[in-house]
């Protein structure tokens, strides 16, 4: 009988990862909400991401943006012609 001492897990996917760009950043601090979960987001960084990936053998990322979200407020209004 064969036992497996080492598994490699392949096409393994990540369902639960932030996205959190400079420019979501500043919406958020335009609306004073910077600190709305009790903490400072993280900067983003994408090579580390990607680093983290290939190290912890991760094919795919679904990336979100993170809590809290802007208001819908602040959102450009798009209008049709």
């Amino acid at each position: 009988m064969m036992v497996a001492t080492e598994i490699e897990a392949q096409g393994v996917i990540d369902v639960h990862s932030h996205l959190i760009p400079p420019e979501f950043l500043s919406t958020l601090e335009s609306e004073g909400r910077l600190m709305d979960e009790g903490f400072p987001l993280p900067k983003y960084d994408a090579e580390g991401h990607l680093k983290w990936m290939d190290e912890a053998g991760v094919q795919t990322s679904v990336l979100t943006l993170a809590a809290p979200q802007p208001f819908i407020m602040t959102l450009p209004v798009l209008t049709l012609p």
